[in-house]
């Protein structure tokens, strides 16, 4: 239990109990208390929306994911996103045709965030390619910039060997670009 604060008047007190009250929930439901700190500093610039730690993770459960804890300690800001942004985002990944999306969301929590939009330019790639995997989806979204894929998507590559070399080259353009850009600021100020 971590003292009282230090500062002056009712404010500081208050935040002190709002954050114990908040790490005692978390190791209420199964958090050990290091890993609820750390939870709680992720969260404090976003504080959950209206639900309880407890609440939240019977959702995730209902969803359909196996190990809420596990998702929650490796991408607390899913605390932050509402329960019907969860359920919206995981029958829009259905709708995209992916089998699993609870999967693709263990894999990678950060999927549950994105926009609608954003899942649909991605999805519409790597559907396009005549074998894939759930994984080619996640390192997609993990690493690739969002205006690079939206270039790529009209040349509607088919294999992931192609997809990757497009990709490559859009970041040389980029690279170049900004080289290019770099170069012409310097020269101003010669």
């Amino acid at each position: 239990m971590s003292r009282a604060p230090r500062r002056k008047g009712l404010k500081g007190l208050r935040r002190w109990r709002v954050e114990n009250a908040m790490i005692k929930s978390l190791v209420n439901n199964g958090f050990d208390k290091k890993t609820a700190e750390k939870i709680y500093d992720t969260l404090r610039s976003f504080p959950p929306p209206g639900s309880t730690v407890a609440e939240r993770l019977l959702a995730l459960r209902n969803l359909g994911f196996t190990d809420p804890w596990k998702l929650i300690t490796n991408y607390p800001n899913i605390l932050c996103l509402t329960t019907t942004n969860t359920e919206s985002k995981v029958a829009f990944l259905r709708e995209l045709g992916f089998a699993e999306p609870i999967k693709i969301a263990e894999y990678f929590p950060a999927i549950l965030g994105y926009s609608h939009r954003r899942l649909m330019t991605y999805s519409h790639v790597i559907m396009g390619l005549a074998r894939w995997e759930p994984w080619m989806f996640c390192n997609l979204l993990r690493n690739t910039r969002y205006d690079v894929i939206k270039k790529i998507a009209p040349e509607k590559p088919t294999t992931w060997s192609e997809l990757c070399r497009l990709i490559r080259r859009e970041y040389v353009l980029l690279a170049a670009a900004s080289r290019k850009d770099n170069s012409m600021q310097i020269s101003a100020y010669e």
